[in-house]
This record gives structure tokens, C-alpha cells and sequence, in this order.
């Protein structure tokens, strides 16, 4: 039997232009995404049953990621509502806009599916005060394997590392280590596995550390040209999950999570 995963986070619509510079002569790309999209997909490359729970608008945008999951053979357990857009977000000029639509409102009402094998809650839903409640909610829901990616420098720096307490298995990129222990990667992993049973630091291009029972693991990651797109800790943490779930030892999980990491920064969507 395959494992099953479940992941709840944001679910997004991509903007953004890829060339042109002129009003009437540029192209813009628009794209899938969002943590608990990102995550679902490389988890059921990964050959897990794999399913995706968050909220959307009844949209065009909506049409998009149900589309989308369905080809990837990604189940969409997504609540509809009415009274909010899909999630959105933009690169302008460089910068990155963040609409998150309907995914404030993703409550604990709209969990389904958290009797798998393994759960990854995004930061993003469990940082933010208003979806704060269902990240919690889905900790709890009785997984054997839980985890929670930090999601953003900005959200744990306000947050703090009491905030993602529940999880069996936190993952967190070097800049959000630092902001939650004040400590540099080896050391702050290290701080990291005393509130959790296994925790992680991705390193980009130099692979990732993870701490388990007092062990230290390192692994490399593949050499991919153009390591630079979003979803490539998204792939990393549902990877790791789905490892663990499936009865790896952590360390090869960790090459496992480090492959599939490169993968999807090696994407032109940071899709398989």
C-alpha cells in the first residue's frame, strides 16, 4: 500500500512576466502553486497518495488548481468560498506581492483527510493568526508522521519557535534557523531536534543537516543549474514526510528530501 500524505497550506496562483518590457509587448506567465499545492504534487511524485486541503474562491483561479492537482493525480480537498479570491501572487518589478485570498480564511471546518500517514502543515497557515486555528487543528489529527515548514523569516521572527511546537518533524531553511535559535545552521538544528523529534535545515545548493536523537546527518544535494525557484523546500519537506512515513531511516531520507529539493530549484515551475 502506498503511504498517504496530506498537505495543508496556501494555494496559489503564480504571476509573473518572463520577458517583454514594453506595456503592449510583454509576456506574462501565470502558474500553480502554493505550499500545500507545491508539496502534494512532489509527494505523489514521490508515490505517495497524496492529497491537497486549503481553501480557494469560486474562480477562474479556483478551475486552475483543481485542474492542475487532478493531472498530477493530486486529490483536492478544497473548501469553496464564496466571499473571497483565490490566492495570488505577483512578481512586479522585482518585488513579490502577496495576495492571500481565500486562504486567511482556511478554518479548522475545512480539514479532511488527516487520517494519513503523514501531514505537512505549512508556516504559512500556522504563523498567521487568522488560519493559525487550522494549522493547529491539523497537528492534532492523529498522523503518524506531522510536520511544519517555517515559512518565512519574517513570520517566525514574530512568532517564535513556540509556535510551531506539535510537529513531530520541523523543517526550516538556513535564514529561518537563524531567526528562531540565533544560532548558525549545525548549532541551530541541533536546538531545533530539543523541540522536535527530527528537524532539518535546508542549505540550498549545499544540501541540508537533520538532527535525530542526538545523531547529526548531512547530505548534499545534486548539482542542477539555476538552483534559485521557490518551491524547492516545499519539495524537500513532503519528500522527507514521505520517507520517513514509508519506513526510511533518517539519513536516507535526508538524500531522498535533498534530491527532490534540487529537482524542483532545477524546474522551470518547480514541478517533477
Amino acid at each position: 500500500m502506498p503511504v498517504t500524505f496530506t498537505a495543508v497550506g496556501d494555494v496559489m496562483l503564480d504571476l509573473g512576466l518572463t520577458s517583454g518590457s514594453e506595456p503592449h509587448d510583454a509576456v506574462i506567465q501565470s502558474t500553480v502553486g502554493g505550499t500545500a499545492v507545491n508539496a502534494a504534487v512532489w509527494a505523489a511524485e514521490a508515490g505517495a497518495e497524496a492529497t491537497c486541503v486549503g481553501r480557494v474562491g469560486i474562480d477562474a483561479g479556483a478551475l486552475a488548481v483543481r485542474g492542475a492537482l487532478a493531472a498530477r493525480g493530486v486529490a483536492a480537498a478544497l473548501a469553496a468560498d464564496p466571499g473571497e479570491r483565490t490566492g495570488a501572487v505577483a512578481f512586479v518589478d522585482g518585488d513579490l506581492l502577496v495576495d492571500r485570498g481565500a486562504n486567511r480564511r482556511l478554518s479548522p471546518a475545512d480539514l479532511r483527510a488527516l487520517d494519513a500517514d503523514a501531514v505537512l502543515v505549512s508556516g504559512y497557515v500556522l504563523l498567521h493568526e487568522d488560519s493559525g486555528p487550522a494549522g493547529r487543528a491539523a497537528l492534532r489529527g492523529g498522523a503518524r508522521w506531522t510536520g511544519v515548514t517555517a515559512g518565512s523569516v519574517d513570520l517566525v521572527r514574530r512568532r517564535g519557535l513556540a509556535a510551531l511546537v506539535g510537529a513531530r518533524v520541523l523543517v526550516a531553511n538556513a535564514a529561518e534557523a537563524r531567526a528562531l535559535t540565533g544560532a548558525e545552521p549545525e548549532e541551530a538544528v541541533r536546538a531545533l531536534a530539543g523541540a522536535h523529534e527530527l528537524a532539518c535545515v535546508t542549505l540550498g545548493p549545499d544540501g541540508a543537516l537533520l538532527a535525530h536523537g542526538g545523531d547529526l546527518f548531512r547530505a548534499t544535494s545534486p548539482s542542477i543549474a539555476g538552483l534559485a525557484h521557490g518551491g524547492a523546500g516545499d519539495a524537500f519537506a513532503a519528500t522527507l514526510l514521505v520517507a520517513l512515513a514509508a519506513g526510511a531511516a533518517p539519513a536516507d531520507a535526508l538524500e531522498t528530501a535533498c534530491r527532490a529539493g534540487s529537482a524542483a530549484a532545477g524546474s522551470a515551475d518547480g514541478w517533477p
